[in-house]
């Protein structure tokens, strides 16, 4: 990955596909100077930062995943977090792996009498 060695590790997630970040250089080490100005920063502000850096809008429970943080955020520390899904999200999950199957067996399949959120897979 193409990065400035004067940027810090936690950009990583604003860099895309083609290694160019979505915020111009300049502007990330202008970012870590304000950090650096109120430093040092105490655990829990590192582990929200962390926890800010980490996320990934391309993940497939991202939804959840952007509550979490901000429900960590308005907390002032990381909240617990499970790893088990509520089981209408499990059940979503299933249908959607065996939907891409049937179809990745054969793309003409009809009769899955499945659907993702409401969108039937036929």
């Amino acid at each position: 990955m193409l990065m400035s060695d004067d940027l810090r590790a936690c950009w990583l997630n604003c860099y895309g596909p083609d290694n160019k970040s979505s915020l111009d250089d300049k502007e990330l080490q202008e970012i870590d100077e304000m950090e650096d100005a109120i430093a040092p920063l105490d655990d829990q502000t590192t582990a929200l930062r962390q926890l800010i850096t980490r996320f990934e809008a391309c993940y497939h429970e991202a939804d959840k995943e952007a509550e979490y943080v901000i429900e960590s955020i308005a907390a002032g520390h990381c909240l617990e977090q499970s790893d088990e899904r509520p089981p209408e999200r499990k059940a979503e999950l299933q249908n959607a792996r065996d939907i891409l199957s049937f179809w990745c067996e054969n793309p003409a399949v009809e009769g899955i009498n499945l659907d993702v959120g409401g969108v039937r897979a036929d």
